[in-house]
């Protein structure tokens, strides 16, 4: 049926419905427009750790591993730095178990990840996959915590002791899921 041979009330009802579905159809980018116009930004994703800026950079070359793996197993890896100033005795045994279990939750990104310990002597710890270094190796990493460093070498974020485990692993998780290097 053409629109000649069309009733006045049917041709109508079809501008409507077109008028509606094109005003439906503009309605977000008129909306995006107001927002934009109106100076309105949608606040910050949080994160949980400091966030270093500028990111200190570190080098793996002066890295002086003491055991656990190679340097070449953490090339090219995100890095969750541990560092104890003084020799690892009961809490810091068990800040470094919290940190295992952080990095076994990470689940499939697991590999992306290497952990390893800035301390003066190698603790009696059960885990291979755990590199010990020297804290002299990296002076940039000066305060005991968690730091986390991106697989260019840069610390990019710093965590307390006491800071909680699942705030950690929701900022790993982020960057991991928004970064496609390490």
């Amino acid at each position: 049926m053409s629109a000649l041979v069309m009733p006045l009330q049917d041709r109508r009802a079809g501008r409507r419905m077109l008028l509606l579905l094109v005003a439906v159809l503009a309605l977000p980018f008129i909306v995006a427009a107001v927002l934009i116009v109106s100076g309105w930004r949608p606040a910050a994703a949080p994160h949980h750790g400091e966030l270093l800026q500028p990111a200190a950079p570190l080098a793996l070359d002066d890295l002086a591993i003491l055991a656990g793996p190679p340097k070449s197993a953490l090339q090219g890896r995100w890095l969750l730095v541990a560092v104890e100033p003084e020799t690892c005795i009961a809490d810091c045994e068990r800040r470094l178990d919290e940190l295992r279990r952080l990095h076994v939750a990470l689940y499939k990104a697991m590999p992306r990840v290497k952990r390893v310990l800035l301390t003066p002597a190698v603790p009696s710890l059960a885990q291979p996959d755990l590199a010990v270094a020297v804290p002299t190796s990296w002076p940039a990493l000066d305060r005991p915590g968690v730091w986390l460093v991106d697989p260019r070498g840069q610390a990019v974020l710093y965590y307390a002791h006491g800071a909680g485990q699942k705030a950690m692993l929701k900022d790993i998780e982020r960057l991991l899921r928004y970064s496609w290097t390490g």
